[in-house]
């Protein structure tokens, strides 16, 4: 982290008014506390939201959302090594384990709500509570 903000934002190159939010998708950014230093983290198609920084900062976590499905992912804070971490029809939020190992996630499959533990080393994941 060493004083940087992660955010998503739907900037784009030539912006129009779209109260509707109908164009545009939203990004991964990271930027210095100072403001400096901006740098796009994603540019994947849909919207990736809520980017939460690992404990010790070399991570992101975020939530990719498209038409089709919506998807947990992890990305290093430099923006290589993105990976998919749990697909559903909808992640509702997420948070980081104390120590940075795990990764809690509530999760819509269907009429499935689900509350799961993921273990980022072993990719185990662990149901806690499974709602139909």
């Amino acid at each position: 982290m060493n004083g940087e903000i992660v955010f998503m934002s739907d900037r784009e190159k030539n912006a129009k008014i779209d109260m509707q939010k109908h164009s545009g998708s939203y990004n991964i950014y990271k930027v210095d506390a100072t403001g400096k230093n901006l740098k796009q983290i994603t540019n994947d198609p849909g919207h990736e939201v809520s980017p939460k920084f690992s404990p010790d900062g070399e991570w992101i976590a975020y939530i990719g959302r498209t038409k089709e499905k919506v998807e947990l992912k992890l990305v290093k804070r430099d923006g290589s090594g993105a990976k998919v971490l749990a697909t559903g029809d909808d992640i509702i939020d997420f948070s980081w384990s104390p120590d940075g190992k795990k990764l809690s996630y509530a999760q819509v499959n269907g009429v499935d709500s689900t509350l799961a533990v993921l273990d980022l080393k072993s990719g185990e994941t662990e149901i806690l509570l499974k709602v139909s």
